[in-house]
């Protein structure tokens, strides 16, 4: 579907676009439909029996064709390769001013990774393959090449924001290096159980370290720990308060 006023935003010269002509038909004010003669209606659309059609300008009625008939649109090879290239310029400035129209500030690269994937460059070849042949063709010559200009002010309109966003995302180095120690981290399980283990120890040290004398918690008076002695028969006996004699 294409709209004058966004081929006219994105740098499209309608002129060869409003040369495009096929013949439609309508009664009353309703959709306009491709006629067929016969039992050739049964084919795409009941309303297009017996339609009276007469040649009209695409771009003026495409909005207006009928869902069941426009599959059976036809225009010459060269003209829908005109028709698709344009399609592809409107697609691609609407993503570039998208861009363009969001506030300086850090980038990351998994926001770049993102506009990298929808850039005018990923089609750039497709859209130079359909085009390029029709260049010299004495019909649509004119209108290809000028297409053609059209699609590459809007790939470097492309390749500008994809430079922008670049200088703008953070040291690839500082951000691998980040990176690879979070996901060592995420992935060895014994860093982990490592780090758990060194704060249960210094909570657990906080907790019994003794106040004045008193356990820290309680209140009680802090716990004397007890010692082994030797004796002179060799048995173990415990030392310290309460111990037997």
């Amino acid at each position: 579907m294409l709209r004058e006023k966004e081929l006219v935003a994105a740098g499209v010269d309608v002129g060869p676009l409003r040369r495009i002509t096929v013949v439609l038909g309508r009664v009353g004010g309703g959709k306009w439909h491709v006629p067929a003669k016969g039992s050739g209606w049964r084919s795409h659309c009941r309303y297009a029996q017996h339609l009276t059609g007469s040649p009209l300008a695409l771009l003026d009625v495409c909005e207006q064709v009928c869902r069941h008939c426009a599959p059976v649109v036809r225009v010459e090879p060269g003209e829908e390769a005109l028709w698709r290239a344009a399609a592809d310029i409107v697609a691609a400035d609407v993503r570039v001013r998208r861009l363009e129209e969001q506030k300086a500030g850090p980038r990351s690269w998994e926001g770049y990774a993102r506009v990298l994937w929808e850039a005018a460059r990923q089609r750039d070849a497709k859209v130079r393959r359909g085009l390029e042949p029709w260049t010299v063709d004495p019909s649509v010559g004119t209108g290809a090449r000028q297409v053609l200009k059209a699609w590459s002010e809007v790939l470097e309109r492309s390749e500008s924001v994809l430079a922008g966003w670049w200088a703008a995302a953070p040291a690839a180095r500082e951000v691998t290096s980040v990176s690879g120690a979070c996901d060592a981290v995420a992935a060895g399980g014994n860093v982990q159980r490592k780090g758990k283990e060194l704060a249960a120890a210094v909570l657990q040290s906080q907790w019994a370290r003794p106040s004045g004398g008193r356990g820290a918690v309680s209140g009680t008076r802090a716990a004397v720990p007890k010692r082994r002695v030797r004796r002179p028969c060799g048995r173990w006996k415990p030392s310290g308060r309460g111990a037997g004699a």
